[in-house]
């Protein structure tokens, strides 16, 4: 009988980059910026829907608002993350991280589209 196994994405709460000033959505990429106190509050909330049924093993980017959400989560659960790593970084998008989203997005969509091999 094979084992069935489920994934569970979860993406880091909210940072200060976008929750300083909600009306401009920012594109972060590997922008170091940590979570807002929102972010927090979220990762406790997802750890608190994630308690009846505990992953077994927690892994995370480095950039510090994954990490984070990662470590909240996982003392929520009593556990620990087991691999923290460059890997699961986003896309990095070079100097348009920081970037107001609508300016970003036409140029993002314009190298995924025709130059996917290109650097930014």
């Amino acid at each position: 009988m094979k084992e069935i196994r489920t994934i569970q994405l979860i993406r880091h709460g909210a940072t200060s980059l976008n929750n300083d000033d909600v009306s401009v959505d920012r594109i972060r990429g590997w922008k170091d910026v940590p979570l807002s106190e929102d972010g927090r509050k979220e990762a406790y909330r997802i750890a608190e829907k994630m308690a009846h049924r505990k992953p077994d093993v927690i892994v995370t980017s480095d950039l510090k608002r994954a990490h984070d959400t990662a470590d909240i989560i996982a003392k929520e659960l009593g556990m620990k993350v087991a691999l923290v790593t460059k890997g699961f970084r986003p896309w990095n998008v070079g100097t348009w991280s920081g970037v107001v989203t609508s300016k970003a997005i036409p140029v993002l969509c314009e190298y995924t589209e025709h130059k996917p091999d290109k650097a930014l």
